[in-house]
């Protein structure tokens, strides 16, 4: 069973690092589009500083590190949910899966929080 989790944290860890390069690549893409129009209407898109640039790396980062939080947390709600059906009657294992479960679903709200704070300074900024 510990492999299978592995394997699956390692799988998604892929998808979404692909997820990720992806849309690095189009968001860049979406900006020399920006740049173009704004020279063809007359801006200075010659002087454009580093700052937007770094933060658009952290906020691709957090983004990525909440992701992947979020499937680890998806990944425990269904093992806390084997663990409950696979209980056979074990009162102490029913247990153990209901804390386990009550405990990825406080965490996958604390990371849906953390991603709309992340979402709403992002903005900000």
């Amino acid at each position: 069973m510990l492999k299978k989790i592995k394997l699956f944290l390692f799988l998604s860890f892929i998808f979404f690092s692909n997820n990720l390069l992806q849309a690095q690549t189009a968001k860049e893409q979406f900006k020399d589009g920006y740049t173009n129009t704004g020279a063809g209407m007359g801006f200075d898109t010659e002087n454009i500083t580093g700052s937007e640039k770094i933060y658009s790396i952290i906020a691709t980062l957090i983004n990525f590190f909440l992701s992947f939080l979020a499937v680890i947390f998806f990944v425990l709600t269904i093992y806390g949910g084997y663990l409950w059906m696979t209980a056979r009657g074990n009162e102490s294992q029913v247990e153990t899966a209901k804390k386990l479960i009550k405990n990825t679903v406080i965490g996958l709200i604390l990371i849906l929080l953390a991603y709309a704070i992340t979402k709403f300074v992002g903005n900000i900024i």
